[in-house]
């Protein structure tokens, strides 16, 4: 899994070369496209473009990082959820087996045997 770091250089590497593609692209436009304007009317529309260009990649990216956010929060809570779950099993699990060591410990010195099983080992210590 990337590291915080790691997410946003990608993410600023992205959002550079989507600008750059929207420029190129508006230039590409202004220079073999639209043919009606002169070289300062084609400078001044590129320059309009690359700022449009700019506008939609903060916007586009902007909301690619919301839905990001979102998703992280949404997997994260379900995580949690399972972890609590999954913990929540072993417990019982835990329980269950010290609960029948400790009734066949019982039942050994009720018929007056020796009861030579060790506990079980339970997963929260530190053997």
């Amino acid at each position: 899994m990337p590291s915080r770091s790691e997410e946003i250089t990608a993410f600023i590497i992205m959002s550079v070369i989507l600008a750059n593609c929207l420029t190129a692209l508006a230039v590409w436009y202004e220079i073999y496209y639209y043919i009606d304007d002169n070289g300062p009317e084609t400078i001044k529309a590129i320059l309009l473009d690359a700022a449009a260009a700019a506008a939609v990649t903060i916007l586009f990216m902007g909301t690619v990082n919301i839905m990001m956010l979102l998703s992280n929060y949404v997997l994260d809570q379900y995580r949690k959820k399972r972890y609590a779950e999954a913990e929540e099993r072993g417990e019982r699990r835990n329980d269950e087996r010290w609960r029948d060591w400790y009734n066949r410990m019982m039942e050994a010195k009720a018929r007056d045997e020796d009861f030579d099983e060790p506990p079980p080992h339970s997963p929260n210590s530190e053997t």
